[in-house]
């Protein structure tokens, strides 16, 4: 199981890599292909390596905030492998935080 403050970060990594501004490159599906994936968590700075970024990138994927599309069955760093982001917001109708005005 994934502790509280991990999934948070998970989510809060999620959720900056679905901004439209920065966030990671996107298909015309809205996917975003799995090497475009590990380059943003690099050039984030959120990842110093691809493998590092390979393997955060799979965290997300088994919290079901990256969704392969398609059959792969762990997170590969190709640009023939798509994921959807799932926000946890976009699930459960969960209201965003948001700064006063």
């Amino acid at each position: 199981a994934v502790a509280a403050a991990e999934l948070a970060e998970l989510e809060w990594v999620a959720a900056r890599m679905g901004s439209a501004q920065g966030g990671v490159p996107r298909q015309a599906s809205g996917g975003a292909r799995g090497d475009n994936i590990v380059s943003w968590l690099r050039a984030q700075a959120i990842a110093g390596s691809r493998e590092q970024a390979v393997a955060l990138a799979e965290k997300m994927r088994r919290q079901s905030l990256l969704v392969p599309v398609g059959k792969a069955s762990r997170f590969v760093d190709s640009s023939s492998t798509a994921y959807q982001l799932q926000l946890r917001s976009q699930r459960s109708g969960m209201t965003r935080h948001t700064a006063p005005v």
